[in-house]
C-alpha cells in the first residue's frame, strides 16, 4: 500500500479493522468491510481498476474466508467490470512447494496447523481459475518483516530452488508491478528471495 501511494496511485484499502492500518494519506480511502459480506465487497470494488487481495484467516480453525472472498470478488468485479486481480496466498498451497519448504513444514506444520487454511485457499484458486478475471496467483514462502531488497526470484509455477522466505516489502513491490501490467495474467507465480 505504501509503495502504491508513493507511486501516485489512488488506493482503496478494504479491512475489517481499519484502525489497524495506522495510515493516512490524501490518496488513500479506507473502507471498512468483511470479505465474506458480498455487499461490502461490491461497494469496495466500485471505482477501482485493479484488486489486490492478501487474505489471512486464522490458521487452526476451519475457514471459508478464502473461498467466500473469492466468490464475492468474482461477483463484485463482474458487476463493476474490473478484470485485473492479484491474489496472494502461499507457496504451501502447492504440494510440490510445500515439500520444498522442508520436512517440518510439509509433514508437521501444514497438516497439523495450516491444513484448513490451505484447503480453503486451494478451493478459492479453483473458483478464480473458472472465472473470466485476469488473475495472477502469487505464492510466496515464509514472509518476513525484512528490508526491501528488490532481488527476489520468480518461479512459474513453483518456488525457485532454495526459496524459503520473502520480505513483505518485496512481496508488495512484486504485486504492484504485476497488477499495473499484463504480466503473468492467468498464471501462478512463486516469489522468493
Amino acid at each position: 500500500m505504501n509503495q502504491a501511494l508513493a507511486g501516485g496511485h489512488d488506493v482503496g484499502a478494504f479491512a475489517r479493522n481499519p484502525v489497524a492500518l495506522e495510515l493516512t494519506h490524501p490518496h488513500l480511502t479506507v473502507i471498512r468491510g468483511d470479505l465474506t459480506d458480498a455487499e461490502s465487497v461490491r461497494a469496495a470494488v466500485a471505482g477501482h481498476e485493479v484488486v489486490f487481495a492478501a487474505v489471512t484467516p486464522p490458521p487452526r480453525k476451519a475457514t471459508t474466508l478464502y473461498s467466500a472472498g473469492a466468490t464475492n470478488l468474482i461477483d463484485a468485479m463482474g458487476r463493476h467490470e474490473v478484470k485485473r486481480l492479484v491474489w496472494v496466498s502461499s507457496a504451501g498451497v502447492d504440494p510440490v512447494d510445500a515439500a520444498a519448504q522442508g520436512f517440518l513444514f510439509d509433514k508437521v506444520i501444514k497438516p497439523l496447523v495450516l491444513k484448513n487454511m490451505y484447503a480453503d485457499a486451494a478451493r478459492a484458486e479453483a473458483l478464480l481459475r473458472q472465472s473470466d478475471l485476469e488473475w495472477t496467483f502469487v505464492h510466496p514462502p515464509l514472509l518476513t518483516n525484512g528490508d526491501q531488497k528488490r532481488a527476489y526470484r520468480i518461479g512459474i509455477p513453483h518456488v525457485p530452488t532454495s526459496g524459503k522466505k520473502l520480505s513483505r516489502p518485496d512481496l508488495a513491490e512484486f504485486m504492484l508491478r504485476v497488477g499495473t501490467s499484463d504480466a503473468y495474467v492467468r498464471e501462478t507465480v512463486a516469489v522468493a528471495d
